[in-house]
């Protein structure tokens, strides 16, 4: 093969690898987009049902939509479970790789969730405000799965009638074709009251 057959030759290939990249890319990009994640308003399910409750955020300007969002009462000996549905709407198998929880660490205000109920996974051990957690499971094309954590009460300061909202807290960490993205629902996810129990005022 001559030289310059050769020049071509290498030209076309390193043309075709680029565009072969920039599909599987676009592949991956596209069915990372179908996956997202599902709150609603009766995301806590609580041993007392006095310690969930669901308000109302507003969205936007005064002709916005006021929505409801879920939340829980900082009473004292807390213990409720935090559901959402992860939903893949997408032709495309995915899989599921991490999920953080802002807010809901060991060093949160008021409550933590130190562990998943889902195969009973634990939070990673570090010093934080966040829960993090592996995962590693495959969620098939048209196919959703629930994921609930364990909400516990730990010592924090939020006055009576004070409220901590977290918004678009839950983020999930998907991989498709082999490359990452993340999804996170949209808007505040949910808030945290604050009660006597809670309180630091003197």
């Amino acid at each position: 093969m001559s030289k310059s057959r050769r020049q071509k030759l290498v030209l076309v290939l390193a043309l075709c690898g680029v565009a072969a990249g920039t599909v599987w890319v676009s592949n991956a990009a596209a069915a990372r987009s179908k996956v997202e994640a599902l709150i609603g308003p009766n995301t806590f399910s609580c041993e007392d049902p006095a310690d969930a409750a669901v308000v109302e955020q507003e969205f936007g300007d005064r002709d916005e939509a006021v929505c409801p969002m879920p939340a829980v009462r900082l009473n004292k000996g807390l213990e409720c479970t935090f559901s959402f549905i992860i939903n893949n709407a997408g032709d495309t198998e995915v899989s599921l790789r991490a999920l953080r929880i802002i807010g809901m660490g060991p060093n949160g205000a008021g409550a933590h969730m130190p562990r998943l109920t889902h195969n009973s996974i634990e939070r990673i051990s570090i010093e934080s405000g966040d829960a993090n957690f592996v995962l590693d499971e495959g969620l098939g094309a048209h196919d959703s799965v629930e994921i609930s954590a364990m909400v516990e009460g730990i010592p924090g300061c939020m006055s009576v009638g004070g409220a901590a909202i977290f918004d678009r807290t839950l983020t999930v960490t998907l991989s498709a074709y082999g490359l990452r993205g993340s999804v996170s629902p949209q808007g505040p996810t949910f808030a945290l009251m604050g009660t006597l129990d809670s309180s630091c005022d003197e």
